[in-house]
């Protein structure tokens, strides 16, 4: 039986590579209840299509999501709009330009179906026959190398994060801009090996950070978060 969710992306994809750019999202900016559904929000990817490409659905806590294609590095918008989900009832009504309606959803843990189309956690590797892939994640890296404090400096301070071996860990933030030394920030993280992602849950909230390479006392990281979705940071180990 015919996936109907994929059948509204492939519609919206064609489209969109056939004008060359990214679709248009509605002027409508009501804002939806995603704020309610940690359960649902961040990034979900499906897996990739023959040509190394793959679609993958981002739901804000704004109650905003974003539908996107990436392939040999270039990511475009395929629609975005507003969301409702509803947890009790297992349903997600989406309103965008392309995808639009009720659908039936079914959540467990990293892994979250949309009749029948599959999305998880995990970003898909990509890579191309003649070894021109985009770079993936570095999969060699154990839980063990990442314990210890690693600092990222910017331009007013710098950002220290300590991983401890029980997966608890601090996050405490230095900024001429604030004043100084920020409250330090508990939490709690754990780490796939297999995919390369560290996931930290600080105050109810959750962030993914995806890891590029770690050698030379130099942790790469790749931000997964909505906000800086994509951009690089480089922690030092103290």
């Amino acid at each position: 039986m015919a996936q109907r969710l994929w059948l509204l992306l492939s519609m919206a994809l064609v489209a969109v590579l056939s004008l060359g750019a990214a679709s248009c999202s509605s002027d409508d900016e009501e804002e939806g209840n995603g704020g309610g559904n940690r359960g649902i929000t961040g990034t979900w990817y499906g897996e990739a299509d023959e040509d190394g490409g793959y679609l993958a659905l981002h739901f804000g806590s704004d109650g905003r999501f974003q539908a996107s294609y990436t392939m040999a590095g270039e990511t475009v918008t395929v629609d975005e709009g507003r969301y409702f989900y509803d947890e009790a009832n297992s349903m997600i009504e989406l309103y965008g330009e392309y995808l639009y309606g009720g659908f039936d959803v079914w959540l467990s843990g990293n892994t979250l179906e949309i009749e029948g189309a599959v999305f998880t956690r995990s970003r898909p590797q990509q890579g191309g026959g003649d070894g021109g892939g985009t770079e993936g994640p570095s999969h060699g890296v154990s839980a063990a190398d990442l314990v210890g404090t690693w600092r990222y400096t910017f331009s007013t301070g710098f950002i220290d994060i300590e991983f401890a071996r029980d997966g608890y860990g601090y996050w405490r933030e230095y900024d001429t801009m604030d004043g100084g030394w920020l409250d330090p920030d508990p939490f709690y993280y754990s780490y796939n090996a297999d995919t390369g992602i560290i996931t930290i849950t600080m105050d109810d909230e959750t962030e993914r950070y995806e890891v590029l390479s770690l050698s030379g006392g130099k942790l790469r990281l790749r931000d997964l978060n909505y906000d800086d979705y994509g951009e690089e940071i480089t922690f030092t180990r103290r």
